[in-house]
């Protein structure tokens, strides 16, 4: 007889749902804590947009009226540090409603007013250096007056000034009706682009942007063979127009300003072109840009130095170089005036409406048409000079005949006290003070 296995029974446990239940809550979290650690959500909140240090709904207060009358403003540039308005498509040349009127900034973060005259002049209308810190509505003066400045289009452009004590403002020119908002899918924050100038210090240096641009003459191919300029009294001019570069450059460091050669050593360099001179100018954001050059004259007893500036700028950054150079060097004048009323300060001539010195003209971006002057200009240089609305304030420095004996002996003699004064007669236009 098989004995059958008694069956053994075990007792079943219910589970104690008062411990089982916050053991799964504190499985839950530790999950959901983990994932958004491994996880995070890429979703951002959005941005908040202000002005000045107002509050979102204060900053919607100051920038949604609605204003009349109004007018339009069609194209801007900057020559140097000058930020130029039109209310037409600009011409070199052509007169435009704006000219010879009041523009009156004000600044939406302490109501206070800057007015300016707006000259005909590329150097004459509104100096940025001279806008401190702010967020400005824009009017011009017309028929007594004041009429808010719009744009049809919604644009918006920055540009810098020079460095001074460390650090340089940009100034945002903006037209954008959607202003304080995140996108243009919603309601605009005003009716109308209306133009608004943000003034701003930048929070760090940006090594990209240099200041001036010094150009040593010669040493190009721009004609086909390698041009040293004048080799006459044991001296070859591009060897020595690099030589007073190179002091130059020394020296406007001394204010805190980055510069940048066109040239350095024997490196072979053309004016136009990619990786030309002016290319490798605009490339720089360069607010100034000095040309290098000595002349020569037949008859070896003419003698002197003299300023060139472009004939659509004003005198009054030419004339303040040259007055500095001859009051505190022993540099005398050419005595030639050109179309100008400053003997030794002489406008570029003009060839066909434009700028005849090539490099004024072509470093001045739209302010002087630059890339259109000829088929080689708009082959050459349109593509990075002709749309540019950053022109850089040209001036060329002719320090001596080098075709002059005495003249060479005293410039062998004086090289670096003319480079010291240069920097000097700048650094006082400017407004720069030398570092510590």
């Amino acid at each position: 007889m098989l004995l059958q296995p008694r069956a053994v029974y075990r007792r079943q446990r219910k589970p104690k749902w008062r411990y089982v239940i916050p053991v799964i809550l504190l499985a839950i979290l530790l999950v959901y804590v983990a994932g958004s650690l491994l996880w995070p959500n890429e979703t951002e909140k959005p941005v908040v947009k202000t002005i000045c240090e107002f509050n979102a709904q204060q900053s919607r207060e100051k920038t949604s009226a609605s204003y009349t009358p109004t007018t339009q403003i069609s194209d801007y540039f900057v020559y140097g540090e000058t930020l130029n308005i039109f209310n037409s498509n600009y011409v070199l040349g052509k007169k435009d409603l704006f000219i010879g009127k009041t523009v009156i900034l004000i600044n939406l973060c302490d109501g206070l007013e800057r007015v300016y005259m707006l000259e005909s002049t590329v150097d004459g209308q509104i100096p940025m250096e001279d806008i401190e810190e702010g967020f400005y509505e824009v009017y011009v003066m017309i028929n007594l007056q004041r009429h808010r400045v719009l744009s049809e289009e919604i644009f918006r452009d920055s540009f810098t000034t020079i460095r001074r004590n460390g650090s340089f403002s940009y100034i945002d020119v903006i037209a954008d009706r959607f202003l304080l908002e995140n996108d243009t899918e919603g309601d605009p924050t005003m009716d109308k682009n209306y133009l608004f100038f943000h003034v701003h210090t930048a929070q760090q240096d940006d090594e990209d942007i240099y200041d001036i641009v010094i150009d040593p003459g010669h040493l190009h191919r721009d004609l086909g063979y390698t041009d040293f300029g004048y080799r006459v009294n044991d001296v070859i001019e591009a060897n020595e127009m690099l030589r007073m570069a190179a002091l130059l450059k020394s020296e406007f460091e001394q204010y805190g300003l980055k510069v940048r050669l066109t040239r350095e050593g024997d490196e072979i360099v053309n004016t136009y072109n990619l990786e030309g001179r002016l290319h490798r100018a605009y490339l720089s954001n360069a607010k100034y840009y000095i040309e290098l050059q000595a002349v020569g004259a037949g008859n070896s007893n003419v003698t002197g130095m003299q300023v060139v500036y472009s004939s659509f700028a004003s005198t009054r950054l030419p004339s303040a170089i040259f007055r500095y150079l001859i009051d505190n060097t022993n540099l005398k004048s050419t005595g030639i005036r050109g179309t100008g009323s400053i003997p030794g300060v002489v406008p570029s001539g003009r060839s066909d409406g434009f700028d005849g010195r090539m490099v004024i003209r072509e470093s001045g971006g739209i302010a002087l048409s630059a890339g259109n002057y000829s088929q080689k200009a708009r082959d050459e240089n349109y593509s990075f000079a002709g749309e540019s609305r950053l022109g850089m304030h040209t001036v060329t420095i002719e320090y001596m005949y080098i075709t002059h004996a005495p003249s060479v002996v005293q410039w062998n003699s004086q090289i670096e006290n003319y480079a010291r004064v240069t920097a000097e007669g700048y650094a006082n236009y400017l407004g720069l003070q030398r570092l510590p």
